[in-house]
């Protein structure tokens, strides 16, 4: 695992259902050198422990995210696919009035999803860290 030389923004990644909330890891935004990068990083622990209660195929348990394929850290050059599913697109003709409502002066995918905790209707939520 390569870490960022500074983390912009980042998540506790939360799994939800049959009565309990699991923690299972965190997303983040930061920059190495003069490029941006998402990561995920995942704990195995957790993930067993989601999968133990709701044993859903391991390759599809986070959108976008092939846990068996590509490992429990990921590291992405663009938002992943659990953050693209959840904003509106940047292409929208009210983007700006969008941005505007959640106090933001331009759209960023990134920020909008962890304003809206990343939340869809499904089993998954973000809760944003605060960095120093």
């Amino acid at each position: 695992m390569i870490s960022m030389d500074k983390c912009l923004q980042k998540a506790h990644l939360i799994w939800s259902g049959y009565g309990t909330s699991i923690n299972v890891g965190t997303i983040s935004r930061g920059l190495r050198g003069t490029k941006t990068i998402y990561t995920i990083d995942l704990m195995p622990q957790k993930i067993d422990e989601v999968l133990h209660l709701d044993p859903s195929n391991l390759h599809t348990l986070i959108p976008g995210l092939d846990i068996v394929e590509d490992g429990y850290y990921v590291e992405y050059q663009q938002p992943p696919f659990i953050v693209e599913m959840r904003v509106p697109d940047r292409r929208r003709s009210n983007i700006n009035e969008i941005a505007a409502s959640y106090g933001m002066d331009y759209y960023d995918e990134f920020t909008y999803f962890l304003t809206k905790k990343g939340y869809v209707g499904d089993e998954w939520s973000v809760e944003s860290i605060e960095l120093d």
